[in-house]
C-alpha cells in the first residue's frame, strides 16, 4: 500500500513531462508526416498480418540459429554482394548472362541424353594415368599448328595427302601387297641397302656426267653392241668364251706384281680402246677379217713358186697393201726413235 501511494505521488512528476512531449510532438507534425506515418504504419500491420498467416514463428528458432552461427550475417552479404552485381550489370551484360546460361543448360541437357556418364569411369582413369593431359597439350600444339599455317601451305599439305591417297589406291589396285615377302627377304639379307647404295651411285653418277660424256659413253655402248654383234657373227665370241677356262688359268698363274701392273696400266689400255673406238680402228680391222674370212674360199689356189709370186707382186692391190705397210712401218720407225729420244 505504502508502495501505490508513493507511485501515485510521484505519477504527476512522471506523467507531466511525458504530456508536455506528447504535445509538442503533435505540435512538430505536419499533415504530410502524419499521413506518412499513419501509411507506415498501416504497412508494419499489414506485414505483421502476413507473418502471422504465414505461421512464420515457427522459423524463429532457424533464424535464431542462424544468427547464433553468422550465417544470417553472412545471407546478408550475399544479398549485399547479389544487389551490387545487379546495380553494376549492365543490359547487354544481362543478355550475354542468360545466353550463357542457356547455353550451359541446353549441353547438360545434350550430356543427359547421350548417356555420357558412362565416360566418366573413363576420364578418371585418363586423368590417374596422364593421358587427358596428353591429349590436352596434342589438342593445344594443334591449335598452334593450325594458327601458324598459311593458306598455301593447307593447299600444298592438302595436295600432298590427295597424292599419297591416290599412291595408295594405285599401290591397292596393283596388288602390290604380293611383293612384300620379297621386300622382306631383301631387307634382312641386305639387298634393299645394296640396291639404295647402287641407287645413290647411279644418282651421283647422272650428277657427275656432262652431256658431251653422256653422248660419249652413248656412242661407245652402241659400238661396243656391235662389235659384239660382229662377234658373234663371225664365231669370234664363241672362240672367246671356249678359251675363258684358259684365261682363267692364266690369270690364277698371274703373281700379285703382276696383276697390280696391269691394274696399274688398265686406265691407260681404256684410253687406247677409246682412242681407237674414236678413229674407228676395231671397227675397220674386225671388218677386215671378217671379209677376208669371207674371200678366202673363193680364192684360186696358189700354184706357188717365182712366178706365182710375180703375178701377185703384179696385181695393183698387192702393190696399195705394200705401200700401206710400207708407210705404216715408216711411221712406226719415227714414233719409236722420237721415244726413244725422248
Amino acid at each position: 500500500m505504502n508502495k501505490v501511494a508513493d507511485a501515485e505521488e510521484q505519477a504527476p512528476e512522471v506523467t507531466e513531462p511525458l504530456r508536455h512531449l506528447g504535445q509538442a510532438g503533435r505540435e512538430a507534425l505536419t499533415d504530410e508526416m502524419v499521413s506518412r506515418l499513419a501509411e507506415t504504419g498501416s504497412e508494419l500491420m499489414e506485414l505483421l498480418d502476413k507473418v502471422n498467416r504465414s505461421d512464420l514463428d515457427a522459423a524463429l528458432p532457424v533464424l535464431e540459429r542462424l544468427v547464433k552461427n553468422g550465417d544470417l550475417e553472412r545471407l546478408a552479404a550475399l544479398a549485399r554482394l547479389v544487389g551490387a552485381g545487379e546495380e553494376a550489370l549492365t543490359d547487354e551484360m544481362v543478355g550475354r548472362l542468360a545466353t550463357t546460361a542457356g547455353e550451359t543448360m541446353d549441353l547438360l541437357d545434350r550430356v543427359n541424353r547421350a548417356d555420357l556418364g558412362r565416360a566418366v569411369p573413363i576420364l578418371e582413369r585418363m586423368v590417374d594415368n596422364g593421358d587427358l593431359q596428353r591429349l590436352a597439350d596434342f589438342a593445344r600444339l594443334l591449335g598452334s599448328a593450325q594458327e601458324a599455317v598459311t593458306d598455301e601451305m593447307v593447299g600444298r599439305l592438302a595436295t600432298t595427302a590427295g597424292d599419297g591417297l591416290d599412291l595408295l589406291d594405285k599401290l591397292n589396285r596393283a596388288n602390290l601387297d604380293r611383293m612384300l615377302p620379297t621386300i622382306q627377304c631383301m631387307v634382312d639379307n641386305g639387298d634393299l641397302e645394296r640396291l639404295a647404295s647402287l641407287a645413290r651411285l647411279f644418282g651421283a653418277a647422272q650428277e657427275a656426267l656432262t652431256d658431251e660424256m653422256i653422248g660419249r659413253l652413248a656412242g661407245n655402248a652402241a659400238e661396243a653392241m656391235a662389235l659384239l654383234d660382229r662377234l658373234q657373227s663371225s664365231g669370234l665370241l664363241d672362240r672367246l668364251i671356249e678359251a675363258a677356262p684358259a684365261l682363267n688359268r692364266l690369270m690364277a698363274q698371274l703373281s700379285p706384281e703382276v696383276i697390280d701392273r696391269f691394274a696399274a696400266e688398265l686406265p691407260r689400255a681404256v684410253e687406247l680402246i677409246d682412242q681407237l673406238q674414236q678413229m674407228h680402228m676395231t671397227e675397220d680391222l674386225l671388218r677386215c677379217v671378217q671379209g677376208a674370212v669371207a674371200e678366202m674360199p673363193d680364192q684360186p689356189e696358189a700354184k706357188g713358186g717365182l712366178r706365182g709370186l710375180l703375178h701377185i707382186m703384179k696385181q695393183k692391190e698387192t702393190q696399195e697393201v705394200l705401200q700401206f705397210v710400207i708407210a705404216l712401218g715408216k711411221h712406226f720407225r719415227r714414233c719409236r726413235l722420237e721415244r726413244a729420244g725422248d
